[in-house]
């Protein structure tokens, strides 16, 4: 049964799944693990982080479902929803490889993505569209490929995650304007408040305002003499101030808490109220 202690949480809170095991002191892709946090905690909405151990092997690449099928019977036994799948971190690292080879298989575990997304009935699908480590990407592949998925499967919608950039001659808003910006764009945009940290970004990001779907706070609550405040994980952004930036320029989506680190179940409580609080006050 879903915690007491907090009532009427808003359907634009959701909880990432990524360090939820650690509540438990258990391993982070520990399927059973996510879904006994999630039993415990004051919300019912997640962002279900897809792990290469769960992908089985082979000719077909046909992951999933022999988890999929577990993963949902944990959704009902829970009363859980799955509002957004994020697809596996190095989904970029293969559409945006100079071998077609490997462009073909980020666009089958792409596609696959998708379709657990559709099985588990979730709004969207987060992704990283390019390797984060790599001087050099072929990004003109990995656009093509990312709007040819989006235009086969317009009730997921695919949204680009703000990842890190080591490419030469290109930051990582001049990245995103790309991808985002281009004629045939079916593709959203999710915000990673770390990330942006990382770069000191976050003014120039509003420009992607339109494109919008996801909030990712990926941050510590830190508690002091001086009150309660969000660490983000890189560099020094206010983050609750940008919660109130984004939320006076309108934007209602999901707010996304990947809390890092936790160490407790009453740390996410306690991050998922103040994240409310925020968003909502």
């Amino acid at each position: 049964m879903k915690d007491s202690c907090v009532v009427a949480f808003s359907d634009n809170i959701v909880c990432s799944s990524g360090t939820m095991p650690s509540a438990l002191n258990r391993p982070y892709d520990d399927i059973t693990a996510i879904f006994e946090v999630a039993s415990r905690i004051p919300i019912a909405q997640l962002e279900l982080v897809l792990h290469p151990q769960w992908r089985v092997t082979g000719p077909k690449l046909l992951p999933w479902y022999r988890h999929i099928a577990r993963i949902f019977g944990e959704m009902e036994r829970t009363k859980t929803r799955i509002q957004s799948v994020h697809a596996y971190r190095d989904l970029g690292v293969f559409l945006s490889a100079p071998e077609a080879g490997s462009r073909a298989l980020g666009k089958r575990l792409l596609e696959q993505t998708i379709l657990a997304a559709k099985y588990l009935r979730a709004d969207q699908v987060v992704l990283h569209g390019w390797n984060t480590w790599s001087p050099d990407l072929c990004l003109e592949e990995a656009v093509t490929i990312i709007g040819a998925m989006a235009k086969a499967h317009p009730d997921i919608h695919l949204s680009l995650e703000n990842i890190p950039v080591s490419a030469r001659d290109w930051s990582q808003f001049r990245l995103l304007a790309w991808m985002l910006n281009r004629p045939d764009s079916r593709v959203g945009f999710t915000l990673d408040l770390s990330w942006s940290s990382l770069y000191d970004n976050f003014s120039c990001l509003l420009e992607f305002l339109p494109y919008l779907t996801n909030v990712h706070v990926q941050a510590e609550l830190v508690e002091s003499s001086e009150g309660k405040h969000f660490r983000p994980r890189y560099g020094g952004l206010h983050v609750e101030g940008a919660i109130k930036c984004l939320v006076g320029s309108g934007y209602q989506g999901p707010w996304t808490l990947e809390l890092n680190p936790a160490g407790r179940i009453s740390d996410f409580r306690r991050a998922l109220k103040y994240l409310q609080h925020w968003v909502n006050d």
